[in-house]
């Protein structure tokens, strides 16, 4: 099972909310969110699932965002969702007290640093066993969770300064910065996990607002044909300046599609690539909001595509 971990971002949501309405992702495929702050979104994806019965887990003691409904809000909101699923940052657990206030059943702990484990003690003295643990390619963390369903979790997606600095990745023949991004779909099982987990095209790292970029980037991750999934970085070329981003934008599809149509014969077309591709012979600009969407959309049909059996 794929466990992608989202930090609740309006573009992350819609496109959850989209794949899910147009059955393109299933239950194999797990969401963990990080929610930033109560939206309409984030009440539609979470009802989205429970009618679907498909799992999603939420975090109740985010690290970040503005999120401040209590608990006793959040199963006031909640109240009829079986497939909603507790998850608990145990490196932001301040109490034992969060333990007794969740849903046991279906209750999913994510731990990043080996100090956290000594809350796993908390757990034991009040018989919880988590459904799904996240956790580091760490082995400390790991012997000490052997009994525990566990995940592994990594930041696959290296994250450059600034888009321009996507130009500096080693390029493959054709000159598109392109590098390895992950085959945990391939080993987990046999190295003792019982899914993966990743922060998808977005990264661990949180940041608050945005910003005009000098260079535009689309990231597409693919599999080669070892089945091992690899990122490609699409770059605009007139980075001097925040000015036009459109124009930066067609810039970077035009490599993006170039590639497609060269390659298509052995890839997936999912409906975010789909959607990237009709935006170039449409020759319109939907916003860098709806490419980030977009990207992660594809990224996400993709692995639940692969573990789904690949079907053509």
């Amino acid at each position: 099972m794929y466990f992608p971990y989202l930090r609740g971002k309006q573009y992350e949501l819609i496109a959850l909310k989209e794949l899910l309405t147009d059955g393109l992702i299933g239950g194999k495929l797990i969401p963990i969110v990080e929610p930033l702050k109560e939206t309409s979104q984030f009440t539609k994806v979470i009802e989205s699932y429970a009618l679907k019965g498909y799992s999603l887990g939420v975090i109740k003691n985010p690290e970040v965002g503005n999120y401040k409904k209590t608990i006793e809000n959040q199963k006031t909101l909640f109240p009829t969702t079986e497939t909603y699923m507790d998850a608990i940052l145990m490196d932001n657990v301040t109490g034992d007290n969060i333990f007794s206030e969740v849903k046991v059943e279906n209750l999913i702990t994510i731990l990043k640093k080996p100090d956290s484990v000594r809350y796993i003690d908390s757990l034991k003295k009040l018989n919880i066993k988590p459904k799904f643990t996240l956790i580091p390619d760490d082995s400390r963390i790991k012997r000490t969770l052997l009994e525990f369903d566990r995940v592994i979790l990594r930041d696959n997606f290296v994250k450059q300064k600034r888009n321009a600095d996507y130009l500096k990745v080693s390029k493959d023949q054709n000159g598109i910065p392109d590098e390895f991004f992950s085959d945990d779909h391939l080993y987990y099982k046999a190295e003792g996990y019982v899914g993966f987990s990743d922060y998808s095209i977005v990264g661990e790292e949180y940041l608050d607002s945005g910003f005009a970029p000098v260079a535009v980037t689309i990231h597409i991750v693919y599999f080669d044909k070892a089945d091992v999934l690899r990122i490609k970085h699409f770059v605009s070329d007139s980075n001097d300046d925040i000015n036009d981003p459109a124009g930066k934008f067609g810039e970077a599809l035009e490599k993006l599609v170039e590639w497609y149509e060269e390659n298509k014969d052995n890839m997936k077309l999912t409906e975010g690539l789909s959607q990237l591709v009709n935006h170039f012979y449409l020759g319109t600009y939907p916003g860098l909001g709806v490419v980030k969407k977009l990207s992660l959309m594809h990224h996400l049909e993709l692995i639940n595509w692969y573990l789904e059996g690949k079907p053509e």
